[in-house]
């Protein structure tokens, strides 16, 4: 089934809050004057088109995801023992076993490594493209998210802390530390300056500047609904900010921080964990912003925007 949302006068420069908590349906003020913005890429940053989703059944869930060079999209699931690809058409393959009792996040490096984030283990591995696996880092206090870097240096949330690792050594540093405050949704800004990450339980989300600097507030988000939180985050070609709550809560903040609280809500969404724009290759759009429920589902949401960089998928 296909839901129609209508956006009514959205723009990305300047959206103002939605009346109501559904979030299918927002009324904004109109802005006095609206700017479209165009990336290198082409995109329009402004207006936002009228954006339509769908669903799709995920036989092996995971908490995070990524997609590939070659249309895949990939997850390491706690629930198959495994990493697993999966094409648009919904052919699954298995390319290599992995056992954990929580596998919290992942990403890809350039070469196509996968980065798994084994928070029951407190450990970093690295799945090479032929299924080798390797330790990097290990005895750190629940490894969440993670986000590699344009310049190859791993990014981690650890429980409290953000840390940059050495994707060779295992080496790390702290950038950022909340004590007794669990962080999550690294995401970088689409030239690679800024890191955002967020504290999921308080719905407060924070930048960091990637050279050296303070952490910077950068909005609230509402996570009182039934004992939701925060937890993916991600950016667009446009800069702007798109971070998933657990009950299906979409909240979107502009470049200069506008916040649109209830960007999208996705009706009969259980646990939802994840979001990445997609890669352009099999039939995983760049302009779509896809979202995975850990209970099966993977949602297909077109935004109209296309996705930031990333660089595993550099000229793509």
């Amino acid at each position: 089934m296909i839901v129609v949302l209508t956006i009514l006068n959205l723009v990305a420069c300047q959206p103002t809050e939605p009346t109501g908590d559904s979030g299918l349906t927002m009324v904004t003020t109109p802005p006095t004057t609206t700017t479209t913005v165009t990336t290198s890429g082409g995109t329009a940053c402004a207006p936002l088109p009228p954006m339509t989703w769908s669903s799709m059944s995920l036989t092996y869930p995971g908490e995070e995801f990524a997609f590939d060079r070659d249309g895949n999209f990939v997850t390491v699931s706690d629930q198959a023992n495994g990493a697993w690809q999966m094409t648009r058409d919904l052919t699954w393959t298995l390319t290599s076993p992995f056992e954990s009792e929580e596998v919290a996040g992942l990403d890809l490096q350039e070469d196509g490594t996968i980065v798994i984030a084994d928070e029951a283990n407190g450990a970093l591995y690295l799945l090479g493209t032929d299924g080798a696996l390797n330790l990097l880092l290990g005895s750190i206090n629940s490894p969440n998210s993670i986000a590699v870097h344009n310049n190859g240096d791993i990014y981690v949330t650890a429980f409290d802390r953000v840390l940059r690792v050495d994707p060779l050594t295992g080496a790390f540093e702290e950038l950022a530390a909340f004590p007794g405050q669990d962080l999550d949704g690294l995401a970088f800004s689409p030239d690679f300056t800024t890191l955002y990450f967020n504290l999921d339980a308080a719905g407060d989300i924070y930048s960091l500047p990637i050279e050296g600097g303070d952490t910077t507030f950068v909005a609230g988000v509402t996570v009182a609904f039934g004992g939701a939180e925060l937890d993916g985050m991600t950016t667009d070609e446009c800069g702007n900010l798109y971070a998933i709550r657990t009950d299906g809560r979409i909240s979107r903040i502009t470049a200069d921080g506008t916040k649109l609280g209830n960007f999208l809500k996705l009706e009969g969404a259980q646990y939802t964990s994840a979001l990445h724009f997609g890669s352009g290759v099999g039939g995983w759009e760049r302009d779509h912003l896809y979202v995975m429920d850990r209970y099966g589902t993977l949602f297909d949401i077109d935004i109209g925007i296309n996705g930031a960089q990333e660089p595993h998928l550099k000229g793509i």
